[in-house]
């Protein structure tokens, strides 16, 4: 606990402080320089875009859903789950799961933007908005193939976006996911929701 007259210490000592905004906004080196913490910071056009970290259910059907996606993914694809990609100088996102080409980013340990195929967020109570406004229009901005949102209200939905002519045409809403690319898959949320969880 910081005291007067003493700078907070500790990996969340950067959230706890005022930070001085660089005159053409932080990159994706000032990112990386900071230290590591649990809470999820990314970049949005230079500006830090700090996340609470998300409750047990979210993290539980992020798993579980990147698990079935990793059993079922071809040749050439590799499926995470929160990673960093870094899609500009000063803008990245951390998708909750996370459909990559296999073998092409040597920036280990987050991905170029060029490497991500389809970005999965799973919407809670704080992210709504950008889940549903700001992210989908930085993935389309990128050109990123794929954009899946699950939500997480009375019934689970999931809504499949994929990039057309500049921007998002809706694939499919629904409580099942049933996509033929980036490789065939299918399944019904509610399989992977665990209500204990």
């Amino acid at each position: 606990m910081a005291t007067a007259g003493k700078a907070p210490e500790g990996p969340e000592a950067i959230l706890r402080v005022p930070l001085p905004m660089p005159p053409d906004g932080y990159t994706v080196a000032d990112l990386l320089a900071m230290p590591e913490t649990p809470t999820r910071i990314e970049l949005t056009d230079g500006v830090l875009t700090v996340s609470p970290s998300a409750s047990s259910a979210h993290q539980h059907l992020a798993m579980r859903l990147g698990a079935r996606l990793d059993q079922v993914r071809t040749k050439g694809y590799r499926v995470n789950l929160d990673v960093d990609v870094h899609l500009s100088r000063q803008t990245t996102r951390r998708p909750d799961v996370l459909i990559v080409r296999s073998g092409t980013s040597s920036g280990w340990p987050h991905y170029a933007g060029d490497d991500l195929v389809a970005a999965i967020e799973i919407e809670s109570p704080t992210s709504s908005r950008m889940d549903r406004i700001v992210k989908p229009l930085i993935y389309a901005d990128y050109k990123i193939p794929h954009y899946w949102r699950i939500e997480l209200e009375a019934e689970p939905v999931a809504i499949v976006h994929r990039w057309y002519l500049g921007g998002y045409a809706e694939v499919s809403r629904g409580p099942r996911i049933e996509v033929t690319e980036p490789f065939p898959f299918a399944v019904d949320l509610k399989e992977l929701i665990d209500p204990d969880a």
